[in-house]
C-alpha cells in the first residue's frame, strides 16, 4: 500500500469512527438509494447496511423507487439477496438516521420528499447545494462509484466482506 492510499485509508478511519459514534444510540436507519437503482447503489446500500450490522449491531432499510429493470441488476439484487423496499411505503417520522447513497437530495434522481433531514450523504458526484446542510457528507467526486466508497469504509472498519 503507498502512502497515498494509506493516508486517504486514514482518513476514512476517522471520518466512519466518528460517524459510527454519531449513530450509535439512534434508533431505525433508512438507506436512500436513486430511483431505478444501478450496481453502484445497490452496492452502496448493501456495505453501509453491512457496516452498521457488524459495528453497530443495527439493521437498516434501503429503499427505492421505480423500478430495477436492466437484467443483470434484477439478477444482482436477487442472488444477493437485496431486500429493498418501495419509498411510497416508508414512513420517514420511523427512522432517525437518514442516509443517501449514490444520489444527493432533491436532485430528481431519487423521490426523497424535498426538505428532508438527510444525516449522511455519499456520493462520488459533484456536491449539491442542499447537501452541504447534512450532517454527514462524504463526496469524492474523483472516484468513479460510490461503491468504491463505502468499501473503504468497510475497510478502514476492519469489517470482513
Amino acid at each position: 500500500m503507498n502512502d497515498s492510499n494509506r493516508d486517504s485509508l486514514q482518513r476514512t478511519r476517522v471520518f466512519t469512527d466518528a460517524l459510527l459514534d454519531w449513530a450509535r444510540g439512534r434508533g431505525k436507519v433508512l438507506i436512500v438509494i436513486h430511483d431505478n437503482p444501478d450496481p453502484d447503489s445497490l452496492a452502496s446500500a448493501v456495505a453501509l447496511r453491512h457496516l452498521l450490522t457488524m459495528k453497530l449491531n443495527r439493521d437498516s432499510v434501503i429503499a427505492f423507487s421505480g423500478m430495477i429493470s436492466r437484467g443483470e441488476n434484477i439478477a444482482m439484487a436477487r442472488e444477493l439477496e437485496i431486500v429493498l423496499t418501495p419509498m411510497e411505503t416508508v414512513d420517514l417520522g420511523d427512522f432517525s438516521m437518514i442516509c443517501m447513497l449514490d444520489t444527493q437530495p432533491e436532485t430528481g434522481n431519487n423521490s426523497l420528499p424535498p426538505g428532508t433531514r438527510v444525516d449522511l450523504v455519499v456520493d462520488h458526484h459533484p456536491i449539491r447545494q442542499t447537501s452541504r446542510d447534512c450532517r454527514w457528507i462524504d463526496i469524492r467526486d474523483n472516484y468513479g462509484a460510490t461503491a468504491t466508497i463505502l468499501y473503504e469504509y468497510l475497510k478502514a472498519q476492519d469489517v470482513s466482506l
